[in-house]
């Protein structure tokens, strides 16, 4: 099927090698209205990987799925991935998974693994550290200011924590439960700048990042 969530990653020659297709939900229990989305990781060969069936993710956020490198030497990858498991009809993404890729293995060799349960919006956002090897990886709270961090490691991965800063939602807001942050904006491409933008307002939140601490500051609105 289609779908919104898109995320591809090819190696230092640009060489592509592993994307997500093939997208379908699934219901957990035929006796409740409980779906979950799930879709496939492919090679370069457009081949699927062993063991790369029943990703979980949410076909629905653009930004719902990212791939970082784990071990470019050995071709490993990260594939971290937005879910929304709950009732049908309500979209809320409530879950983080992560999952490793081994190109030289043809092989998904860890998947669906929890990383973070709540609710969160649907832009997944990485940078590199200051020293060049490890990432940062960037969620923002679905209904708060408060933004969530993670730093990706050769030997695993650490987090989460928790930075409030930026637009507060209005008491209307959280009565009426809207969705105040989209799944656009991202880093700058140095990474010293961090953009978040409003789902039902219109302009942005935009933040200096310091990529050795992690931290976001300088929060300026842009209309």
């Amino acid at each position: 099927g289609s779908s919104e969530t898109q995320a591809t990653i090819s190696d230092s020659y640009g060489q592509l090698e592993a994307y997500i297709a093939e997208y379908h939900s699934v219901y957990v229990d035929s006796s409740i209205p409980y779906i979950r989305e799930i879709a496939s990781v492919y090679n370069r060969s457009n081949q699927r990987f062993g063991n790369g069936d029943s990703i979980r993710l949410d076909a629905l956020y653009s930004c719902g799925a990212l791939f970082l490198p784990l071990d470019n030497q050995y071709r490993r990858y990260l594939l971290f991935t937005i879910s929304a498991d709950t009732l049908f009809g309500s979209y809320n993404p409530n879950r983080i998974y992560f999952h490793i890729i081994d190109a030289e293995k043809d092989s998904v060799t860890v998947k669906n693994k929890l990383l973070y349960k709540g609710e969160v919006s649907d832009q997944l956002s990485a940078t590199r550290h200051s020293n060049g090897t490890h990432w940062w990886l960037l969620v923002h709270e679905r209904r708060t200011n408060r933004h969530i961090r993670f730093l990706i490691t050769d030997t695993g991965i650490l987090g989460p924590w928790f930075q409030n800063i930026g637009t507060q939602p209005t008491q209307e807001d959280l009565d009426n439960q809207r969705d105040l942050f989209g799944d656009d904006g991202g880093f700058s491409p140095d990474g010293t700048k961090f953009l978040s933008t409003y789902f039902i307002y219109k302009g942005a939140d935009l933040f200096d990042f310091d990529r050795c601490t992690g931290l976001l500051s300088n929060y300026r609105p842009v209309p």
